[in-house]
């Protein structure tokens, strides 16, 4: 059983998919974070590197897209049509040259799609080979060739759909069918091509008139993106929290296929949908590093920005039979739990999972087997590597945009994003190194050093005498105060009377992380 669950507030819209009661995606569209994943712009090209075999255009998000040469279009002009980067199409094609500029210039106009949204301080990556999704399939510009979803699983259905595109498809256009075109009469599917066309058209006709960089073309709100989408999840049922929502996707679903009206309800219990299904709590634990699992073992997630690395530990599961048995079944459920929780937190790139060791092969194999049954449903469609000589397994997926965790958190001011802080006799060693390294002295001065409370209370119970010794040393008097402001790790010193803050060098509180 799938479930599409939906809510929203003013500031902000989920969409949760549930399998068989258990939470595995999670959508979040936030009023404050304009979603940028398909859009299409006139851009400008600021630098093409061959050495980096990318080119640096701007499309007026603050931040120029990355541009590699293999998505370069194979002509120049703004208004060509194009091929995008990574088609699921059937059989092979020409494919494109690699590594050529092809004659990218500074300060040239080309139109740019982006492929991957801003993640971590980087830009977003684009492509010049435009694709444009409907419902049923996604229109190539500038491409004539057929491709199916792998999903269609009919052979009859699938020469009956590459013939019935044929015949409707103009000139220079190809195009992927999707899922939701199985079984479709011609009718459908010749409307919706005609309406992406007429898109590519009016995107053209907007870039002819705009002003780089410019916005010519933007994807609707996500809610609506998956909604075209569901025949691709199988979803069997869309449950939505609110009236006003309700009604909204009502009659959003009576336009584009009235059939999935049938499948609509509202929701109505005494509480929020996502609270009486539980998935605010797995929503919760979606942002823990640590994963409990039924057995008692657990895993431990973290993330960096190139890197996600999986520790899987026994934890408080000791079994009851022999070791290898007990290791063995912790590992089958973290493979099935890793597999799950990389698709609920949206993690991309490198992921490294450190399984418990086993001995013996066989086991080693069904553990990876699980590991990719489970990721049998991940449309991002993971590629999972054996376990290397260290016992390790590689996966690499498929990133488009920020994580939930990147999403939905931020950077901890007071460690910096390290995770840990100083120990207070560490942090009271460096006050008192940075006293006597104050620049202009503190002789004969009435200083005022202000900690965290936390902080001062160390000082005051362990460390008092010292403190004395130090303001003797440097024949100024010290005044301790607290301010909860301060995170336990920065200090300000100023003179008294007037509060003139005294340059501390590097151990000022401007002067960054201590643990960099």
């Amino acid at each position: 059983m799938k479930e599409l669950f939906i809510d929203s507030n003013p500031l902000e819209t989920r969409i949760a998919l549930v399998e068989d009661g258990r939470l595995t995606e999670l959508w979040v569209e936030r009023s404050s974070q304009a979603r940028t994943l398909g859009n299409v712009y006139k851009g400008v090209v600021r630098k093409a590197l061959p050495g980096l075999e990318a080119a640096f255009v701007d499309i007026g998000l603050g931040r120029d897209g990355f541009l590699p040469f293999d998505d370069v279009s194979t002509s120049l002009d703004m208004y060509a049509q194009g091929k995008p980067h990574d088609q699921p199409q059937d059989g092979g094609g020409e494919g494109k040259p690699r590594g050529k500029n092809r004659g990218l210039k500074q300060g040239q106009e080309i139109l740019a799609q982006v492929t991957k949204e801003p993640i971590a301080g980087k830009g977003p990556r684009v492509t010049s080979w435009i694709s444009l999704a409907g419902r049923y399939c996604v229109l190539l510009p500038g491409d004539e060739q057929i491709g199916i979803s792998k999903r269609i699983g009919s052979a009859e259905e699938r020469q009956r759909l590459k013939a019935e595109f044929r015949k409707i498809l103009p000139k220079g256009f190809g195009l992927v069918a999707r899922t939701a075109a199985g079984s479709q009469d011609p009718k459908g599917l010749q409307r919706e091509v005609k309406e992406l066309v007429a898109r590519w058209q009016e995107i053209q006709k907007q870039g002819r008139k705009a002003k780089a960089p410019a916005l010519l073309h933007a994807e609707p709100p996500q809610v609506w993106g998956v909604l075209r989408d569901v025949a691709a999840y199988g979803i069997d049922r869309i449950t939505v929290d609110g009236q006003a929502l309700f009604n909204e996707i009502q009659s959003h679903l009576g336009k584009i296929d009235p059939g999935w009206r049938s499948k609509l309800l509202q929701h109505g219990g005494g509480g929020p949908a996502f609270t009486e299904k539980g998935l605010e709590k797995q929503i919760s634990q979606a942002m823990q590093r640590q994963i409990w699992l039924k057995s008692g073992g657990r895993i431990v997630i973290e993330q960096t920005e190139a890197l996600t690395v999986i520790d899987v530990n026994s934890g408080r599961f000791v079994g009851r039979r022999a070791a290898e048995e007990t290791v063995y079944k912790v590992n089958l459920e973290a493979a099935a739990e890793t597999a799950r929780q990389l698709r609920l937190r949206d993690i991309g790139g490198i992921i490294v999972v450190d399984f418990i060791d086993m001995e013996t092969s066989q086991k080693r194999a069904k553990v990876l087997e699980e590991l990719k049954r489970a990721f049998a449903e991940d449309r991002s469609r993971p590629e999972v590597s054996g376990f290397s000589d260290l016992g390790l397994v590689e996966i690499s997926r498929k990133r488009t945009k920020p994580s939930l965790w990147h999403t939905s958190s931020e950077t901890c001011p007071a460690c910096r994003g390290t995770g840990r802080i100083f120990h207070p006799s560490a942090l009271a060693s460096r006050i008192m190194r940075g006293l006597a390294a104050a620049k202009g002295g503190l002789k004969g001065a009435q200083v005022e050093l202000l900690t965290n409370p936390a902080l001062a209370d160390y000082i005051e119970e362990n460390i008092p005498q010292q403190f004395a010794q130090l303001s003797r040393e440097l024949g100024c008097r010290i005044y301790l105060e607290e301010d909860e402001s301060l995170p336990m790790e920065r200090f300000l010193v100023r003179r008294r009377p007037g509060g003139r803050e005294i340059d501390m060098g590097d151990f000022s509180i401007d002067s960054g992380p201590i643990l960099e």
